[in-house]
């Protein structure tokens, strides 16, 4: 198993995140956190931890989403990658990217804020040739909104299982992957058996044995899925937690 650094990031950023942009006349990845988007905090962090090329997913306001980043020039490459299957699982924003992305690379939720440092370290590690790391919070008493966290499932350093609706579980799946592009195969695999969601895919890519657990450590993240947790991320960005 050869291993690699992620020199490029995909965002998936196609989905219309009812339960926070129903209040709000933008898009999600749009809506602001103190005094920026959701999306300018990912494109930042990226930026400073070195990675140049990106690939954003959209699908839902996509038109606006691009118009928003492109007024704001960053000395960053983006190709832009249309998801028209956005109202499905967000499985099909990643595979839309196959064939865009040939060497390994970030993944990255465009509704996910952390640490930029965090993000930073966690680009320091290979990636596996045949499959990847899922970034894991083992801190489970100190999860905002457990109950609403994709689960995870270890056994040493693979990831076994991973879902929204685990029982048995010794982390939480933070949103921050390092992927070879083997994750497509796995991912086609999950939609044809019937899975389309992006735990269907990395589910297939654990089965495999190619995924691998990398534990977060102190830093802080947050899932800003609902209003409650978007309270929260004003919090922590007030007190600039993600830079």
């Amino acid at each position: 198993m050869s291993l690699s650094t992620a020199s490029e990031a995909v965002i998936l950023a196609a989905g219309n995140g009812v339960r926070l942009s129903e209040a709000s006349d933008l898009p999600k990845p749009l809506i602001p956190v103190v005094d920026r988007a959701l999306l300018d905090y990912i494109v930042a962090a990226l930026h400073a931890g070195a990675v140049r090329r990106l690939h954003i997913v959209t699908g839902h306001r996509g038109d606006d989403i691009r118009r928003h980043v492109e007024a704001a020039p960053r000395g960053l490459e983006v190709n832009w990658i249309d998801n028209p299957r956005y109202l499905r699982p967000n499985g099909l924003s990643l595979l839309a990217a196959a064939g865009h992305v040939e060497s390994p690379f970030v993944l990255l939720m465009a509704d996910h804020l952390f640490e930029p440092g965090t993000l930073i370290r966690f680009l320091e590690q290979p990636v596996p040739a045949d499959g990847g790391l899922l970034s894991v919070d083992p801190k489970l008493d100190k999860i905002f909104d457990l109950a609403d966290a994709t689960k995870v499932s270890t056994r040493g350093r693979f990831v076994e299982r991973l879902g929204k609706g685990l029982e048995n579980y010794d982390a939480v799946d933070t949103g921050m992957f390092l992927l070879s592009p083997a994750v497509f195969d796995a991912m086609q695999s999950s939609v044809e058996a019937g899975d389309e969601s992006l735990s269907g895919g990395m589910n297939e890519l654990a089965r495999r044995g190619g995924l691998l657990a990398c534990d977060i450590g102190a830093g802080r993240w947050v899932d800003v899925d609902t209003p409650e947790a978007w309270a929260h991320a004003q919090r922590l960005a007030a007190g600039g937690v993600f830079g």
